[in-house]
């Protein structure tokens, strides 16, 4: 049909043909590109064995044309195994402090039986074996070493005094566990009733041998030593020292105790 300007005017018929033929066309397309969605997925994953996606799978491939940024879950697994590693760290140290405090308490015990082991050495003396200790079933005959309750001594620990000056001198002064225990030997025992006295009763092999010559040698005072080594275990923990093992403690004394009987009998010698 043609207006009265000429013009052509399409009919009703032919604009519902038209609308039609656009959505016939418009359904083929979102069929095509509903094919092209699922091929790329399967191509990616290989997980869809069907030609359906979701809604969920949709969005992706949305976002990736796009040009959006997905989260890679390898970033998600990396953190996870990170954390697990810090966790494990944890754990591990936990475990080396609960191994350090096993040890500690070890010590303690050890600290603790070194007066039984010896008082059992002198009880199971048998009569007329020679021995290098004492015959007294007891601690009480190597008393003479200490310088006892006094008046001018402070009570240590477990009966065991300390010369007041010397104790004020090693609080003040030490800074670490072995200062500590070299200044008590000072405060605990007098020096020139050690004389003959090693730390376990042997006699000398090397250093001092000539000087024990013929005499009797005694041990240092067992209870005396392990309120040495508390005092000072006891000290360090405080003050958050270094904590050292009996057996180094054991060795620092027995050099402590050279020492006092060198400068002692330099001291007489100048004086005679």
């Amino acid at each position: 049909r043609y207006d009265s300007d000429h013009k052509l005017t399409p009919t009703n018929d032919i604009e519902n043909f038209f609308d039609a033929e656009d959505k016939k066309l418009a359904d083929d397309i979102e069929k095509i590109r509903e094919v092209n969605f699922s091929t790329e997925y399967k191509k990616d994953s290989g997980r869809f064995k069907s030609g359906k996606i979701n809604e969920k799978e949709k969005q992706t491939l949305s976002d990736r044309e796009k040009g959006k940024k997905i989260k890679k879950p390898e970033v998600k697994k990396q953190e996870d195994s990170d954390q697990e590693e810090d966790n494990n760290e944890d754990v591990k140290k936990a475990n080396q402090g609960k191994k350090h405090e096993q040890s500690d308490d070890d010590d303690d015990n050890d600290d603790e039986s070194l007066l039984n082991v010896k008082k059992s050495k002198l009880e199971s003396k048998k009569s007329g074996e020679s021995s290098e200790l004492d015959d007294a079933d007891t601690y009480e005959y190597l008393s003479y070493q200490l310088y006892g309750n006094q008046k001018d001594t402070i009570h240590l620990m477990n009966g065991i005094y300390c010369d007041a000056r010397e104790l004020t001198s090693a609080i003040q002064a030490s800074r670490e566990m072995t200062h500590m225990a070299r200044r008590l030997m000072v405060g605990v025992f007098k020096v020139e009733e050690i004389l003959n006295c090693t730390f376990t009763g042997r006699r000398p092999t090397a250093a001092g041998a000539d000087q024990v010559i013929g005499k009797k040698i005694d041990p240092l005072h067992p209870g005396a030593i392990l309120a040495i080594l508390k005092y000072s275990k006891v000290t360090a923990k405080s003050r958050k020292w270094p904590i050292l093992r009996k057996k180094d403690l054991h060795t620092v004394i027995t050099q402590k105790l050279g020492e006092m009987k060198r400068t002692y009998r330099k001291q007489k010698c100048q004086t005679c």
